[in-house]
């Protein structure tokens, strides 16, 4: 019989191995180094650059409200300047944003591991390539750019972390802050001749991070009065910032640029890529920059269904990529491009003579070729030489060609066909960045999809095993697993080490290694193991059961289908709970028990009712966030207190304790939840939340933490407390209608219980309910709070009940997850739901929080599913080995499923689906040793008894 701790720990293994690979797939860093900056020499439109970056705004904000709250911006489009909508890229957080802007580059996503503050890989920067840049804003953004640059080039002014607080009075200080402090720096400058002296140098720039719009667009919405009266100031700080300048220098040699690192939805959310966030006003003025064009003959028509409502319709409007920014920036004032940018510069913005535009286009062209260049040469030292294949449309002789060609047409003052040729060059660069960055991709996915597969046979293999009782994971007759399959192991060793010199050579990665040997281990060990497949097989096709395995696996994968379709269309949720809602009436159940049928239905049917309804934009709606709660711990209050239902839930003669745990965690659940409308009350107010509320939130989650092992050992009072712990922490963190979903959740679970217990019953005749007094925990040893080879030895080997149940414990941890709320974006929460606990910015402390909200549902579950399987004597490594196998084939689902093509929203999904699935699968192994630890284990006094 195989062991369930070495399956368990080579789950583990496998499925981080998994889980990171997509990473290396898909989420590659794109800066290189080694690359040279490309300048040129001609004299630039202007001598100075000032960037404002509105933090959090999205077009439609500053574009829809005309004159009433940004007079000067909108005076600007139409009198002086240029506009249009800048696309972001996802993830629409801050950094991403700013690097975008800044440095021209798509963020290397493994700083999200750094809370989006440090720089993984360090990065070129307009900043950098400056001859001075000065900045003030918050210490979450600014900071990364100093990092890395010219030692002393890049000078930052921060304000404290502390006043990022999301409830704070008046959020809006934070960018009086900023133009306070632009006004004073430049004060001070007459004073200092050191500041003065690099103040009057050219190509300098300066740079104003406005965060005060996003942190009320959090708070308080987008559209609310709070976003509007801080546009308006940020409106007059420009205006002041503008004519500060102007007065300083008097040479009309400053180029202004205002713009927004991403958008925000309606809720107050942002990091997916709908409109709403991925679309941020540009408007560009003063130096190098054109006048307003009438829109009548433009090139650039755009029917996107936003603008019509702008009234800007007279004034041509131009787009350009996020990344754009940065090339158009650095031409303004005579800068080399940042050598990792991606962007293009967009030649419409620009007022200036033809020879410097064809130039800079070029000096463009040339700053994407020597990326080609690096990358090329890179892709070419880690492949094998007669295997390397090179970008077609760029070879040395066709470049020298092209660049030969356009330096001919600009020395000849061709400008037009110059211009025209590096547009297609670049078009080219492009493609081949895009052909070497994914070079090595497709033998990766071929690795991963042969391993995920090898890894999915391992699991049929234990699962046969245990059900035959046929091997081991040691070989026969006490030999080794290598011992007895010396042929093939030797086979094993020679590609190993094949494939170890093959990677060496190439100076691939060390996860590289893992990534293709996994597929190795694995077939060898099936292959050692495949006459378990030709005993089961006899056995089916003896038994004349061939056709009933085709069923049972046809329904296996018809309804793991349904899952896998749950994931983009929620509707399909309901459709299944209508058809669980139907299961007890295809057993015995019904007629032994049909208050419990009845209750399992209606609960079903309601539960089908919350994928149906939006998970968005909700709002907050106290009564339902702490309606649930109060009841709950009204029904709980008074089952403690009649003496009937007592018993019911702690033996009489145990612990005094347990029965003080559980009015304690009443208690506590009531108050808790009361705990989002006192932070309400004081959020609508512009006061700071009390640090007595912030102290109860924190002492509250841990205390519904820990108490549970602490808790009685009735089945019922296990799980009630439980139940009420877990509810605890959920409740201070609900803000509409998910609680009650929750509470129908966990109602349904404890009615599951009961109706297998029930069918379990009525087929085996066995005696013992889950009420009746003899039935309690054990105190297990420590091994055993794992799964192992222990833990219900006495069940029988896998049968259709177990695949069933398996499937529905899966189901309804899915359900869990997408019943309110899409966890593939994160921008289907609400931010309020954190202010319980904290209100200043702190992206680790937010993220967990909201991943333990959305673990909350399902650490019960398998809870439920715990207790399911001791009542009803299931062995744990049988159901665990199932459910492994299930999640596996849906996450091979998504596997071949991720994009990396089409909008960003379908990547971004795509690829988050998949990382659920497999956080899901290694969740299945970990959870059931959580619930084992909740409803297994009493922790109690050396001098005291288990009950």
């Amino acid at each position: 019989m195989a062991n369930v701790w070495i399956l368990s720990a080579a789950a583990l293994v496998v499925h981080s191995i998994l889980f990171i690979s997509i990473f290396d797939i898909y989420f590659t860093s794109p800066v290189e180094t080694g690359l040279k900056p490309q300048r040129y020499s001609m004299k630039p439109p202007a001598e100075r650059l000032v960037l404002f970056v509105a933090d959090g705004l999205r077009a439609d904000t500053v574009f829809s409200v005309g004159k009433t709250y940004v007079p000067y911006l909108r005076e600007i489009v139409e009198t002086r300047g240029r506009w249009g909508v800048s696309h972001t890229h996802v993830p629409t957080e801050s950094r991403p944003g700013h690097v975008a802007i800044i440095a021209g580059l798509y963020e290397d996503v493994s700083a999200v591991t750094r809370g989006w503050r440090e720089n993984p890989v360090h990065f070129d920067s307009v900043f950098n390539q400056s001859a001075h840049t000065w900045a003030w804003g918050s210490p979450d953004i600014l900071p990364m750019f100093r990092a890395g640059a010219v030692p002393g080039r890049v000078e930052t002014f921060t304000y404290d972390h502390q006043l990022e607080d999301f409830a704070g009075e008046n959020p809006a200080y934070l960018d009086t802050w900023v133009f306070e402090r632009v006004q004073e720096f430049f004060a001070m400058a007459k004073e200092n001749a050191t500041h003065a002296r690099l103040l009057s140098e050219g190509k300098i720039v300066f740079f104003l991070h406005l965060l005060g719009l996003d942190t009320n667009g959090h708070s308080h919405k987008p559209d609310s009065r709070e976003v509007f009266n801080n546009l308006l100031l940020v409106d007059r700080g420009v205006r002041q910032v503008v004519e500060l300048f102007e007065s300083h220098y008097r040479d009309n040699a400053t180029a202004y640029v205002f713009t927004s690192d991403h958008g925000m939805t309606d809720w107050g959310s942002h990091g997916a890529g709908l409109p709403h966030e991925t679309m941020t006003p540009l408007i560009c003025w003063g130096a190098g920059i054109k006048s307003p064009k009438s829109s009548l003959n433009s090139h650039f028509v755009y029917h996107d269904g936003y603008s019509e409502a702008w009234n800007l319709g007279r004034y041509e409007r131009l787009d350009v990529e996020q990344v754009d920014l940065a090339p158009l920036m650095s031409s303004l004032i005579g800068l080399a491009i940042p050598v990792n940018s991606e962007g293009v510069l967009p030649l419409h913005y620009i007022h200036y003579n033809q020879l410097f535009l064809a130039e800079s286009l070029y000096a463009n062209a040339r700053q994407l070729m020597e990326q080609v260049r690096v990358k090329a040469e890179r892709t070419s030292n880690n492949s094998l030489p007669f295997l390397f294949r090179p970008f077609s449309g760029l070879l040395p002789s066709e470049l020298s060609k092209r660049t030969e060609e356009i330096e001919t047409l600009i020395n000849a003052h061709h400008i037009q066909r110059a211009v025209d040729l590096s547009r297609s060059l670049i078009t080219l660069c492009k493609e081949g960045i895009r052909y070497y960055h994914t070079y090595h991709r497709l033998p990766l996915k071929v690795a991963i999809t042969v391993g995920f597969i090898g890894w999915l046979a391992c699991v049929v293999l234990a699962i046969l095993e245990d059900h035959t009782q046929y091997g081991t994971f040691i070989g026969h007759h006490g030999e080794g697993l290598f011992g007895a399959h010396q042929k093939a192991t030797l086979v094993l060793v020679t590609l190993v080490v094949a494939v170890g010199m093959v990677l060496w050579y190439q100076s691939s990665p060390l996860l590289h290694y893992l990534y293709y040997t996994l597929p190795l281990f694995c077939w060898f060990y099936v292959w050692t193991r495949r006459q378990t497949f030709r005993t089961n097989w006899l056995r089916v096709a003896t038994n004349h059961a061939l056709i009933k395995g085709v069923v049972v696996l046809v329904a296996v994968v018809v309804g793991l289908e349904a899952l896998v379709v749950s994931f983009f269309h929620r509707e399909m949720l309901s459709a299944l709970l209508v058809v669980v809602s139907l299961w007890p009436c295809l057993t015995t159940s019904p007629f032994s028990r049909p208050w419990l049928c009845a209750a399992w239905t209606l609960l079903c049917l309601a539960l089908a009712v919350f994928p149906l309804l939006p998970v968005t934009d909700r709002g907050t709606n106290l009564v339902l966030a702490s309606a649930p709660g109060l009841s709950l711990s009204l029904v709980g209050a008074l089952l403690l207190a009649h003496p009937t239902t007592r018993i019911m839930l702690v033996s009489p003669g145990g612990p005094h304790r347990h029965t003080l745990l559980l009015w304690l965690q009443v208690t506590l659940l009531g108050v808790a939840s009361l705990i989002p409308a006192v932070t309400h009350w004081f959020f609508r107010r512009k006061e700071s939340i009390p640090l007595v509320v912030h102290g109860f939130s924190w002492c509250t989650l841990l205390v519904s933490t820990f108490t549970p092992l602490t808790g009685p050992v009735r089945v019922l009072g296990r799980l009630g407390h439980t139940l009420l712990c877990l509810f605890t922490i959920f409740t201070l963190m609900s803000t509409s209608y998910e609680a009650m979903f929750v509470l129908l959740l966990f109602t349904s679970l404890l009615v599951w219980l009961q109706l297998e217990e029930v069918e379990h019953h009525s087929t085996t005749q066995k005696p013992g309910s889950m009420w009746s007094s003899d039935v309690t925990f054990r105190t297990p040893r420590l091994l055993t709070v794992f799964p192992g080879d222990s833990c219900h030895d006495d069940g029988g080997s896998a049968s259709l009940g177990d695949v069933r149940r398996a499937w529905l414990c899966l189901f309804l941890g899915i359900l869990s997850f997408f019943g309110t709320g899409n966890v593939a974006s994160i921008n289907t929460f609400n931010p309020n739901m954190i202010y319980p606990f904290i209100t200043v910015f702190s992206p680790f402390v937010m993220g967990a929080l909201l991943v333990l909200k959305m673990a909350v549902p399902f650490v019960f579950v398998s809870s439920v599913f715990n207790v399911i399987l001791s009542l009803l004597h299931i062995r744990l490594k049988t159901i665990l080995f199932l459910m492994l196998v299930m999640s596996d084939l849906m996450g091979l689902n998504f596997f071949f499923l991720v994009r990396d093509s089409g909008s960003w929203l379908e990547i971004g999904v795509s690829i988050s689906h998949y990382i659920i699935m497999m956080t899901m699968a290694v969740a299945v192994v970990l959870l059931m040793g959580v619930a084992r630890l909740l409803t297994g284990i009493a922790v109690v006094p050396s001098k005291s008894h288990s009950y």
